[in-house]
């Protein structure tokens, strides 16, 4: 099933192209979702994929001294990249929760974001609104899907 929303440029249905970027969307939006249902929350984590398809998590960074979000996202990004340097993964994703402009809303909106990409180069950002909150279920609303830039497989500027 590939997965596939409004792009945030035209308005047309655009997949995710291959099947570990597909993986590692279906794994990290699966965990947020979970988590905002059980916590109201999260703070950012991430994963990849190796040769092999297998996911690899990160290391559990919530404990972490007052386990700030931004401490928590250069942790995960560092321990991608680290991954990606050394072979070990030829994808990977991070998953943090944002705010965003919907068109006609008034205010930002809560949404989870999925930052994926490959060894190959391809990279998007994924924006999926949520709402949740007095004894409410959690509700995921339509994705935005937006081209994104590599972070992770990047060549070191050494």
């Amino acid at each position: 099933m590939n997965f596939s929303g409004r792009s945030d440029r035209n308005n047309s249905e655009q997949p995710i192209e291959t099947d570990s970027l597909q993986q590692l969307l279906k794994f990290l939006l699966s965990f947020a979702a979970e988590m905002l249902a059980d916590a109201g929350s999260f703070l950012p984590f991430g994963a990849g994929v190796t040769a092999d398809g297998e996911l690899t998590a990160t290391p559990s960074l919530a404990k972490l001294p007052a386990a700030d979000p931004r401490t928590v996202l250069a942790a995960v990004f560092t321990d991608l990249r680290l991954q990606a340097s050394s072979g070990s993964i030829n994808a990977a994703g991070i998953c943090t929760n944002v705010q965003m402009s919907l068109p006609g809303a008034p205010l930002p909106a809560d949404a989870i974001c999925l930052e994926l990409e490959d060894r190959a180069g391809r990279a998007v950002e994924v924006f999926v609104p949520y709402t949740i909150g007095s004894g409410a279920p959690l509700r995921l609303g339509e994705a935005v899907i937006t081209g994104g830039e590599p972070s992770i497989f990047v060549a070191s500027a050494d």
